[in-house]
């Protein structure tokens, strides 16, 4: 269940973009230079879209949590492991969102068996992981190790596009998950601090709080084009005097 609900966003968000995006990727496979700005905006999209939804998690797990799952034979226990579970598993969001998007665009160049491959070795990691840190963590260990598994599928997913097919800006990507994760983290600060602070405050209000606190910023990483600023003229000026020439070429100099 704590799944269902971090992976819900991800594959709304991620559909909705991929519909555009997919076709694009696959017009640009012959130009490298195209296809990284494609890959560049879409990873901006969807770290501009997740991050807030990861802070939004992280501040009121339990009672998101509640909202979705609590009725029935779903008690508080249910709720409180399935908060854990769900908080473990937030940095696994933004990573399938960059992995959709850097696999995608391995799939428009051609490249089937560099994301199959990862996907191998992703599994592997997963399952180790879950020997190794779930009799230590238990369910904290086991959303550790599907977390582990999906960072390393993303990295090395978008490591094989940008060595293979010169797809992504390694320098631009770098800078641009390292400030989503900043901001995040900022935002996720300010909002346990809000909620510690003022604990009775409901839950849409402590995650307004907390993604307008940290996630104000653009993710774009400056790919988009500084906007023109607008020249606002000034009050009282005189429009033009152009009319007062015609006027004396039509009636001639005064005497």
């Amino acid at each position: 269940l704590g799944w269902r609900l971090v992976n819900l966003p991800q594959v709304l968000v991620v559909a909705a973009l991929m519909a555009p995006l997919y076709p694009a990727m696959g017009a640009a496979a012959g130009d490298p230079r195209a296809l990284r700005r494609l890959v560049h905006r879409g990873t901006a999209v969807t770290l501009t879209v997740l991050t807030p939804v990861v802070v939004v998690l992280a501040v009121v797990p339990e009672r998101i949590v509640s909202l979705a799952f609590g009725r029935g034979g779903f008690d508080e226990e249910a709720v409180a492991a399935t908060a854990t579970a769900v908080v473990w598993l937030l940095p696994a969001l933004l990573a399938v969102g960059w992995r959709q998007v850097v696999v995608s665009a391995s799939y428009a160049v051609g490249d089937t068996r560099g994301p199959v491959a990862v996907s191998i070795l992703a599994m592997v990691v997963n399952v180790v992981g879950d020997l190794v840190l779930a009799p230590v963590l238990g369910l904290a260990g086991i959303a550790a190790a599907t977390t582990a598994s999906l960072v390393v599928a993303a990295v090395l997913n978008a490591w094989l596009l940008h060595r293979r097919h010169a797809g992504l800006d390694a320098r631009a990507t770098t800078a641009l998950v390292a400030r989503a994760l900043a901001l995040a983290c900022v935002a996720g600060a300010a909002g346990l601090g809000v909620r510690e602070s003022l604990p009775a405050l409901p839950s849409l209000v402590l995650a307004t709080l907390a993604t307008a606190t940290g996630c104000g910023g653009d993710h774009d990483g400056g790919a988009s084009p500084p906007r023109a600023r607008r020249r606002c003229p000034r009050l009282g000026a005189p429009r033009s005097r152009r009319p007062h020439r015609r006027a004396r070429a039509v009636h001639g100099p005064a005497a």
